[in-house]
């Protein structure tokens, strides 16, 4: 007796490095209108702000002092961070690290492809 798996097609398998349409990082999730990370309880990180590796420390130190922040929502919150403004690497949204000049986080995400073309 022979029994037949299920076919899937190529285009059903999910693409890790492609963005997906609404991301979630545990209670964490990213909205493009207005452009923030945004926690369960409502809490909003504006990632225009996030230009620099000092503003997203100051951001999860911030964090860390809430009490409704957990351990695993700061964890989480680092994986988003990680994934959309690729914190790990020689650069930091393309630019090399100490450079002053804040990164436009708008059009890295862009460049990504986290966020739609401009009409």
């Amino acid at each position: 007796m022979t029994t037949s798996l299920p076919l899937i097609r190529i285009a059903d398998i999910p693409d890790p490095e492609r963005p997906r349409r609404r991301p979630r990082w545990g209670r964490w999730r990213l909205r493009r209108r207005p452009l923030v990370l945004e926690h369960d309880r409502g809490y909003q990180i504006p990632l225009e702000r996030c230009g620099n590796p000092i503003a997203v420390l100051d951001w999860l130190v911030h964090l860390s002092q809430k009490t409704w922040c957990t351990t695993e929502d700061l964890g989480d919150l680092v994986l988003a961070l990680n994934t959309l403004l690729q914190l790990s690497g020689p650069e930091y949204c393309g630019q090399k690290y100490g450079e002053k000049t804040p990164v436009n986080v708008r059009q890295h995400l862009r460049q990504l492809g986290w966020l739609g073309r401009r009409k």
